[in-house]
């Protein structure tokens, strides 16, 4: 019979179906047959998240070095007070494209996650603030992908990442 985790206990009712683990504390799917299907799924959950935060920061990325959004974002640079402001506007098209396929793929993915946040926090409080009553110039979406970047910062690339491949992060 295999081992338990400590503080973890079987669940004889769906040991013969899955052998799965049940943390001690933890909820019981209403729908015990789909605890299999969870465990499963379970390992690809953050990466699915950390990919789709990176998926919609690239394509925001290739429009703005691409297509000419960043010219369409230099008043946002100018009232910040940025010097050269379509430089800026190209960088930030930079760490969108670049960042958002580090994210992708799990490739320094802390350091992609940091430009990120920090970029996200300095529209939140530079541009929006005035006005970031929720609704108002997409102030949650810009604030949700801030705080997901934080914390894919805190967690790293996690289990399926290509920084976990190589066994090394930043």
């Amino acid at each position: 019979m295999p081992q338990t985790a400590p503080g973890a206990i079987r669940s004889t009712a769906s040991s013969a179906r899955n052998s799965s683990l049940i943390q001690a504390g933890e909820p019981k799917p209403f729908l015990s047959g789909l605890t299999g299907f969870y465990a499963a799924l379970s390992p690809y959950g953050y990466a699915v998240m950390r990919a789709s935060l990176g998926a919609i920061l690239f394509l925001r990325g290739l429009n703005k070095l691409f297509f000419g959004d960043a010219e369409r974002t230099v008043p946002n640079f100018v009232k910040l007070g940025f010097a050269e402001p379509l430089v800026w506007a190209y960088f930030i098209g930079g760490v969108e494209f670049f960042g958002g396929a580090m994210l992708i793929l799990g490739l320094a993915t802390r350091l992609a996650a940091a430009a990120i946040a920090i970029e996200m926090a300095v529209i939140c409080f530079g541009l929006l603030l005035p006005a970031w009553w929720w609704g108002q110039h997409g102030a949650e979406f810009v604030a949700l992908m801030g705080l997901s970047a934080a914390g894919i910062f805190c967690h790293g690339g996690g289990r399926c990442s290509l920084d976990r491949l190589i066994g090394r992060e930043l």
